[in-house]
């Protein structure tokens, strides 16, 4: 399949807020506040693009788990050990895999990873999406959901590649349910596992 890439782009989230890397979820919130005052579009001095910006950062840093992924993409050290899992044919080390399996000899190969979560309502998650979208720390996204993406799937896609490198996004899709529903649909749904 071929996926778009919408935007390749690093964004420092905690430079749009106009906060520093150690703020609490408070400052979080105060410097949200303050610039949602003055970029949002209502304001005669709005800007929306900038305020698209601001609630991508917001979203992000207040949620303590995307903060977690947004500040470390890259996935988690075996043992506390920098080498990640075995290669036949090589190690990975801090993200740069050497491989030892060509007949030109060592070959270096780094390969990032960025993880993150999306949300899916319940008519996507039985039907599909053909332009699911998201935001993801490495750029927006877009790429088709298939029918029957289950809750805590993982959907890996490669948005970058050459003869030195790759990049990949894990997105963990989780399911998003209506408020609206009736004592006998949420029976239902807790039935189903959802």
């Amino acid at each position: 399949m071929d996926y778009q890439f919408m935007k390749t782009a690093n964004k420092d989230y905690y430079a749009i807020l106009e906060i520093p890397k150690t703020a609490n979820e408070e400052q979080i919130k105060d410097a949200y506040r303050a610039l949602a005052k003055k970029y949002h579009p209502d304001v005669s001095t709005g800007d929306a693009e900038k305020m698209k910006e601001v609630n991508v950062a917001y979203e992000t840093l207040s949620d303590p788990v995307k903060r977690k992924t947004y500040d470390n993409p890259t996935p988690p050290r075996l043992g506390g050990f920098p080498f990640a899992a075995a290669n036949p044919f090589g190690f990975t080390f801090n993200g740069t895999t050497f491989n030892f399996n060509t007949t030109a000899g060592a070959t270096f190969h780094q390969q990032r990873i960025f993880n993150c979560d999306a949300f899916m309502s319940l008519k996507e998650m039985l039907l599909g999406n053909d332009k699911y979208e998201v935001t993801t720390p490495a750029g927006k996204i877009q790429f088709p959901l298939p029918p029957r993406t289950l809750p805590g799937q993982v959907i890996s896609i490669k948005i970058a590649s050459d003869a030195q490198s790759e990049t990949f996004v894990k997105i963990q899709m989780n399911l998003t349910l209506p408020n609206n529903l009736t004592i006998e649909q949420q029976k239902k749904i807790e039935e189903l596992g959802l």
